[in-house]
């Protein structure tokens, strides 16, 4: 089972694929086998459930589904081997990585809601802190969107200070890619509506104006030389 882990965690996607393909055959076929190892087959089919790949991700789910488990009950039992995982697959140097284990951490949030253990919540919020800096690369808001989803999911920040938490929103918010920006602006949106935080109109607003105020429109040549000879026309009027 370790084996299967390491190879689909660190191989390339056919190899992937395979692994995902081989879990099926065994829940399919050896069901009792798979129950045994619980503790490694849950928490790596979640992940795989997240998976960029479709016929990679379609495996995994069918995996799920052979597992006959409650999404909630198992993700709460197996909540520690879930969180290592994702501990570690976020400081992969693979960005697909990161993103997936974001996305396997909000489904996590979802499952669990209020009943997301104090331990766990407090370290895979820390783990998302820690990864959301640096350079912008495609899909980097995933790992914001879960940001928000987990921080939403008690009600509550357990704790964590909040003035570091907005930070991480707007400095994020404060870089170029407009695209990723917005989806910035989404989760620290649902932030907001999911928990009660100190008023910050002012520099939420001013995110928004930038998407609100219409870039200046480029005049054509003609265009130009006829706004000109009006306003000439004008002046020459207002002189008389």
């Amino acid at each position: 089972m370790e084996r299967l882990r390491v190879w689909y965690l660190e191989k390339e996607e056919d190899i992937r694929l395979l692994v995902s393909q081989i879990f099926y055959k065994l829940s399919n076929t050896a069901p009792d086998i798979l129950r045994g190892v619980h503790s490694a087959a849950v928490p790596l089919t979640l992940y795989g459930r997240h998976c960029e790949q479709e016929a990679e991700r379609e495996e995994w789910e069918k995996v799920w589904l052979e597992l006959g488990v409650s999404d909630q009950s198992v993700t709460l039992t197996y909540i520690s081997e879930i969180s290592d995982l994702c501990s570690s697959t976020l400081k992969s140097t693979s960005w697909s990585n990161r993103i997936q284990a974001a996305k396997t951490l909000m489904t996590v949030a979802k499952y669990l809601n209020t009943t997301y253990p104090p331990a766990h919540f407090s370290a895979n919020v820390t783990s998302l802190l820690q990864v959301t800096a640096g350079r912008t690369f495609p899909g980097k808001s995933a790992l914001l969107s879960a940001l928000s989803r987990t921080l939403t999911a008690t009600r509550s920040l357990q704790g964590l200070e909040e003035g570091e938490v907005l930070e991480v929103f707007f400095r994020e918010a404060g870089k170029k890619d407009e695209a990723y920006v917005s989806e910035v602006i989404r989760s620290l949106g649902d932030l907001f509506l999911g928990l009660e935080l100190s008023d910050c109109w002012e520099r939420v607003w001013g995110l928004c104006l930038t998407f609100l105020t219409p870039p200046p429109q480029e005049k054509e040549e003609g265009e130009e030389e006829e706004s000109k000879e009006k306003k000439k026309k004008v002046e020459t009027f207002s002189i008389d």
